[in-house]
C-alpha cells in the first residue's frame, strides 16, 4: 500500500471555510475515475491549523495514473486558484508513504 497526503496550512481565522473547502475539494475529485476516496483531516493538536488530504492506492504505479489524470484536468486547476486566500503560501507539502 502506498499512502499519498497533502498537507496545508490554514490562514488565521480562515478555519471554518477551509475546513469547508477541503471537504469540497475531495468531493470535486470524485469523478476522476482512477482516484481512489479522498480523506480529510483537521489537526486538532499542534502547531495547526492544518488540513490533510489522504488517499491509499494499491502501489506506485496507481498513485501516478491517477495524478497524471487530476493534474490534466483545468477545472481541478481553477479550483486551486479560487482559495489562495485561505492558506498560508509556501507551506503545502506532499509526502508518498510505502508501507512496510
Amino acid at each position: 500500500m502506498v499512502r499519498w497526503m497533502r498537507s496545508m496550512r490554514v490562514k488565521a481565522t480562515k478555519g471554518a471555510r477551509a475546513m469547508q473547502y477541503a471537504k469540497e475539494i475531495a468531493e470535486f475529485c470524485k469523478k476522476y475515475k482512477s482516484l481512489p476516496p479522498i480523506r480529510v483531516f483537521f489537526d486538532a493538536f499542534g502547531a495547526g491549523p492544518v488540513i490533510r488530504w489522504c488517499v491509499d492506492y494499491k502501489d506506485l504505479g496507481a498513485l501516478e495514473k491517477a495524478h497524471a489524470e487530476v493534474l490534466a484536468d483545468e477545472a481541478y486547476h481553477k479550483r486551486l486558484t479560487e482559495v489562495a486566500d485561505l492558506f498560508i503560501e509556501g507551506t503545502m507539502e506532499d509526502v508518498v508513504m510505502r508501507e512496510l
